[in-house]
């Protein structure tokens, strides 16, 4: 009763918001080279990004070494254009980045009018070869399509090399140890915020799994901007809106009727009528709903959970 109350309050409130924001900044970053054919470097060779699927865009210009950077970028997946004059527009589509990643895209551009394109796809990076850090990203896909109890999105970690379960009856951490370390020694962050519980060093606050672009798990060698964790480093990136408006709602329920017991359980508190032992009561109900649209980062709205 309650989620059908409140669902067309929330629809026309969304509808009745902009539809044009300015985008915030990420955590990833783009750098890379610039060269002419013969291999040699190029400076003012004009380099724009733009995300299609938000509108989200940043553009710079190399300098003397024919170096770029472009930080303050939210994962997604790019479409990059390099242009100078007398040389051939040079494009690459399609270029994924992850969160707290640096990616590098190296350019080289050939002689001939800049109306003239040489178009690059497909493009993956196999090496990260911008930073010694090890660690993992686990993507959206991963997120929706793996079953997870509780719907915990801080059990997905399990899948990367060096992350274990924590010290037994330890809730701290996200009760995961990363290399060996106690629970309690990771640390959290949330859209760039820290997200750790300065009593226990707990996770503080947990997103739902449906408002989750991906998050990154870093085990070891990870940069100086981390000062605080000894164990890893999990960065959540929430989802943020695109050009058109969307939504959808969802309930997940488990009951003892589909569960079955613990073969070991012999609570005589739990029989049927012919002294039959059964699964303990059980039934949980979780619902919710997103709803998105050309909205600024992170003003996409959740419910539930």
């Amino acid at each position: 009763m309650a989620l059908r109350l409140l669902l067309p309050l929330l629809v026309a409130l969304f509808a009745s918001l902009p539809a044009r924001a300015n985008a915030q900044s990420g955590t990833a970053a783009l750098t890379g080279t610039a060269t002419d054919p013969s291999g040699i470097a190029m400076d003012r060779v004009h380099i724009a990004m733009v995300d299609p699927a938000t509108g989200f865009s940043r553009e710079t210009e190399t300098n003397r070494t024919g170096n770029y950077r472009i930080p303050g970028l939210r994962p997604g997946t790019y479409d990059i254009v390099a242009t100078r004059d007398g040389f051939r527009t040079f494009t690459q589509a399609g270029f994924r980045i992850e969160v707290s990643q640096v990616a590098r895209l190296d350019i080289r551009l050939e002689l001939g009018a800049v109306t003239e394109v040489v178009e690059v796809s497909g493009r993956t990076q196999l090496l990260h070869t911008e930073g010694a850090t090890l660690g993992a990203v686990i993507d959206s896909q991963k997120i929706a399509d793996l079953p997870l109890n509780g719907r915990n999105f801080v059990q997905l970690a399990l899948l990367v090399p060096g992350v274990n379960t924590g010290q037994p009856g330890a809730n701290r951490g996200g009760a995961i140890s990363i290399n060996g370390t106690r629970s309690e020694q990771n640390s959290f962050q949330l859209d760039g915020v820290t997200n750790t519980n300065q009593w226990d060093s707990g996770i503080s606050f947990r997103p739902s799994v449906d408002s989750i672009e991906e998050f990154k798990i870093e085990v070891s060698n990870y940069s100086a901007e981390f000062g605080r964790g000894a164990g890893g480093q999990i960065t959540v990136v929430t989802k943020s809106g695109t050009n058109e408006r969307h939504g959808n709602i969802y309930e997940f329920n488990r009951n003892d009727a589909l569960q079955a017991r613990n073969f070991f359980d012999l609570n005589p508190n739990f029989v049927d009528k012919r002294g039959n032992f059964k699964p303990p009561p059980l039934n949980r109900n979780e619902f919710g709903g997103i709803l998105g649209g050309p909205l600024i980062r992170n003003r996409t709205f959740f419910f539930g959970d």
